[in-house]
Protein backbone atom coordinates (compact mmCIF):
# COMPACT_ATOMS: atom_id res chain seq x y z
CA UNK A 1 0.00 0.00 0.00
CA UNK A 2 1.21 3.65 -0.94
CA UNK A 3 0.00 6.27 1.38
CA UNK A 4 -2.18 8.77 0.11
CA UNK A 5 -1.98 11.44 3.13
CA UNK A 6 1.46 12.55 5.43
CA UNK A 7 1.75 14.69 7.84
CA UNK A 8 4.23 15.44 10.44
CA UNK A 9 2.27 13.07 12.58
CA UNK A 10 0.75 10.14 10.29
CA UNK A 11 0.59 8.39 7.24
CA UNK A 12 -2.45 7.46 5.89
CA UNK A 13 -3.38 4.29 3.71
CA UNK A 14 -6.52 3.50 2.00
CA UNK A 15 -7.64 1.02 -1.09
CA UNK A 16 -10.94 -0.70 -2.07
CA UNK A 17 -12.38 -3.54 -0.91
CA UNK A 18 -15.50 -5.50 -1.47
CA UNK A 19 -17.20 -6.01 1.72
CA UNK A 20 -20.62 -7.41 2.51
CA UNK A 21 -21.94 -6.50 6.26
CA UNK A 22 -23.19 -2.91 7.78
CA UNK A 23 -21.01 -1.41 10.30
CA UNK A 24 -17.10 -1.00 10.83
CA UNK A 25 -14.26 -3.54 11.58
CA UNK A 26 -11.73 -2.25 14.02
CA UNK A 27 -7.82 -3.77 14.34
CA UNK A 28 -5.03 -1.37 16.04
CA UNK A 29 -1.69 -1.95 16.68
CA UNK A 30 0.42 -1.23 20.09
CA UNK A 31 3.83 -0.37 22.05
CA UNK A 32 3.95 -1.60 25.15
CA UNK A 33 2.91 -4.50 27.97
CA UNK A 34 0.03 -6.15 28.91
CA UNK A 35 0.11 -5.28 32.97
CA UNK A 36 -0.67 -8.87 34.93
CA UNK A 37 -3.64 -8.71 36.56
CA UNK A 38 -5.22 -11.48 39.12
CA UNK A 39 -4.11 -14.74 39.46
CA UNK A 40 -4.42 -17.24 36.73
CA UNK A 41 -7.72 -16.22 36.43
CA UNK A 42 -9.61 -14.06 34.13
CA UNK A 43 -9.92 -10.36 35.36
CA UNK A 44 -13.08 -8.78 36.64
CA UNK A 45 -14.30 -5.61 36.91
CA UNK A 46 -11.70 -2.94 36.25
CA UNK A 47 -8.89 -5.31 36.09
CA UNK A 48 -10.00 -5.45 32.21
CA UNK A 49 -8.72 -1.72 32.00
CA UNK A 50 -6.06 -2.01 34.14
CA UNK A 51 -4.61 -4.97 31.94
CA UNK A 52 -4.25 -2.41 28.63
CA UNK A 53 -2.91 0.94 31.14
CA UNK A 54 0.69 0.75 29.56
CA UNK A 55 -0.44 -0.08 25.66
CA UNK A 56 0.20 3.16 23.05
CA UNK A 57 -1.71 2.79 20.09
CA UNK A 58 0.31 3.23 16.89
CA UNK A 59 -1.81 1.93 13.83
CA UNK A 60 -5.56 2.25 13.69
CA UNK A 61 -7.38 -0.16 10.93
CA UNK A 62 -10.57 0.55 9.88
CA UNK A 63 -12.47 -1.47 7.43
CA UNK A 64 -16.12 -0.22 6.64
CA UNK A 65 -18.62 0.40 3.23
CA UNK A 66 -15.82 -1.14 0.69
CA UNK A 67 -12.93 1.03 2.12
CA UNK A 68 -10.22 -0.17 3.78
CA UNK A 69 -8.08 2.93 6.04
CA UNK A 70 -4.72 3.08 8.16
CA UNK A 71 -3.57 5.68 9.86
CA UNK A 72 0.44 4.85 11.43
CA UNK A 73 1.61 7.27 13.41
CA UNK A 74 5.56 8.38 12.14
CA UNK A 75 7.55 7.67 14.92
CA UNK A 76 7.08 7.08 18.99
CA UNK A 77 7.87 10.87 19.26
CA UNK A 78 4.53 11.85 17.74
CA UNK A 79 2.28 8.98 19.21
CA UNK A 80 0.68 11.77 21.96
CA UNK A 81 -0.38 13.32 19.16
CA UNK A 82 -1.57 11.13 17.04
CA UNK A 83 -3.88 9.68 19.77
CA UNK A 84 -6.01 12.06 19.37
CA UNK A 85 -6.81 11.12 15.67
CA UNK A 86 -6.61 7.18 16.49
CA UNK A 87 -8.74 7.63 19.32
CA UNK A 88 -11.34 10.45 16.87
CA UNK A 89 -11.17 7.74 13.86
CA UNK A 90 -12.19 4.57 16.32
CA UNK A 91 -15.27 6.55 17.61
CA UNK A 92 -16.39 7.94 14.17
CA UNK A 93 -16.59 4.63 12.81
CA UNK A 94 -19.99 3.77 11.47
CA UNK A 95 -21.75 1.30 13.61
CA UNK A 96 -22.22 -1.54 14.49
CA UNK A 97 -18.38 -1.64 15.74
CA UNK A 98 -16.92 -5.38 14.90
CA UNK A 99 -13.22 -6.16 16.59
CA UNK A 100 -11.42 -9.59 16.98
CA UNK A 101 -10.80 -9.17 21.02
CA UNK A 102 -13.23 -6.68 22.21
CA UNK A 103 -11.14 -6.33 25.54
CA UNK A 104 -8.12 -5.23 23.78
CA UNK A 105 -10.05 -2.40 21.46
CA UNK A 106 -12.17 -0.97 24.39
CA UNK A 107 -9.38 -1.18 26.82
CA UNK A 108 -6.75 0.34 24.97
CA UNK A 109 -9.20 2.92 23.44
CA UNK A 110 -9.55 3.95 27.27
CA UNK A 111 -6.08 4.67 28.41
CA UNK A 112 -5.55 6.62 24.80
CA UNK A 113 -8.06 8.24 25.12
CA UNK A 114 -8.36 9.61 28.80
CA UNK A 115 -10.97 7.47 30.21
CA UNK A 116 -13.50 7.32 27.98
CA UNK A 117 -15.45 4.32 26.79
CA UNK A 118 -16.22 3.12 23.43
CA UNK A 119 -18.12 0.42 23.33
CA UNK A 120 -17.59 -2.42 20.81
CA UNK A 121 -20.79 -4.06 19.55
CA UNK A 122 -19.66 -7.70 18.24
CA UNK A 123 -16.28 -9.96 19.04
CA UNK A 124 -15.14 -11.93 16.38
CA UNK A 125 -12.76 -13.84 18.90
CA UNK A 126 -14.92 -17.35 19.91
CA UNK A 127 -13.36 -17.98 23.19
CA UNK A 128 -11.00 -15.91 25.74
CA UNK A 129 -7.48 -15.50 24.72
CA UNK A 130 -8.34 -17.71 20.99
CA UNK A 131 -5.33 -17.20 19.06
CA UNK A 132 -6.62 -15.14 14.89
CA UNK A 133 -3.89 -17.51 13.74
CA UNK A 134 -5.68 -20.65 14.54
CA UNK A 135 -9.22 -19.34 13.36
CA UNK A 136 -7.95 -18.67 10.07
CA UNK A 137 -6.35 -22.03 9.74
CA UNK A 138 -9.37 -23.33 10.58
CA UNK A 139 -11.30 -21.33 7.82
CA UNK A 140 -8.50 -21.76 5.34
CA UNK A 141 -8.05 -18.21 5.20
CA UNK A 142 -5.30 -16.97 3.35
CA UNK A 143 -2.54 -14.65 5.03
CA UNK A 144 -2.86 -11.73 2.65
CA UNK A 145 0.48 -10.83 2.58
CA UNK A 146 0.88 -10.62 6.52
CA UNK A 147 5.05 -10.38 7.29
CA UNK A 148 4.34 -11.55 10.39
CA UNK A 149 1.91 -14.41 9.64
CA UNK A 150 -0.97 -13.43 12.21
CA UNK A 151 1.53 -12.38 15.21
CA UNK A 152 0.70 -9.10 16.38
CA UNK A 153 2.99 -9.09 18.95
CA UNK A 154 6.01 -8.36 16.24
CA UNK A 155 4.73 -5.20 15.48
CA UNK A 156 6.05 -3.20 18.18
CA UNK A 157 9.63 -4.06 17.19
CA UNK A 158 8.58 -3.13 13.62
CA UNK A 159 7.28 0.17 14.76
CA UNK A 160 9.97 1.03 17.23
CA UNK A 161 12.89 -0.24 14.62
CA UNK A 162 11.00 2.44 11.95
CA UNK A 163 9.61 -1.02 9.95
CA UNK A 164 6.79 1.03 9.44
CA UNK A 165 5.74 -0.67 5.91
CA UNK A 166 5.22 -4.22 7.64
CA UNK A 167 3.09 -2.96 10.24
CA UNK A 168 0.90 -1.50 7.65
CA UNK A 169 1.01 -4.80 6.02
CA UNK A 170 0.43 -6.79 9.46
CA UNK A 171 -2.76 -4.33 9.89
CA UNK A 172 -4.04 -4.73 6.24
CA UNK A 173 -3.93 -8.14 6.79
CA UNK A 174 -5.37 -8.44 10.34
CA UNK A 175 -8.86 -6.22 8.42
CA UNK A 176 -9.18 -8.48 5.90
CA UNK A 177 -8.62 -12.33 8.03
CA UNK A 178 -11.66 -10.46 10.43
CA UNK A 179 -13.81 -9.44 7.20
CA UNK A 180 -13.16 -13.45 6.11
CA UNK A 181 -14.16 -14.66 9.86
CA UNK A 182 -16.76 -12.67 10.23
CA UNK A 183 -18.21 -13.48 6.99
CA UNK A 184 -17.38 -17.51 7.25
CA UNK A 185 -18.04 -17.55 11.09
CA UNK A 186 -20.02 -14.84 12.04
CA UNK A 187 -19.41 -12.62 15.60
CA UNK A 188 -21.20 -12.72 18.94
CA UNK A 189 -22.83 -9.74 20.22
CA UNK A 190 -21.55 -9.28 23.66
CA UNK A 191 -21.53 -6.35 26.50
CA UNK A 192 -18.71 -5.02 27.91
CA UNK A 193 -17.53 -7.05 30.64
CA UNK A 194 -15.98 -4.23 33.03
CA UNK A 195 -17.39 -2.09 35.97
CA UNK A 196 -17.27 1.83 35.80
CA UNK A 197 -13.80 2.74 36.25
CA UNK A 198 -14.23 5.39 38.93
CA UNK A 199 -14.99 2.57 41.46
Amino acid sequence: MTPIKSSSIYKKYQEKIDTDFEGTIIDIETIGEFTKVGFGTLPLGTDYLQRYKEMKITTVGTLSEGKLTIRIANDSNNLLSFQSTAIRKMRESLSPLYAFSKPFEEGCYYWNSNYQFLEIDYELQGRVYEKKQVVTNSLAIRNYSDPFHGDGGKCKDAFLSGDLDKVVAHNRACLLKENQILLKRGAKKIATKWLDASE
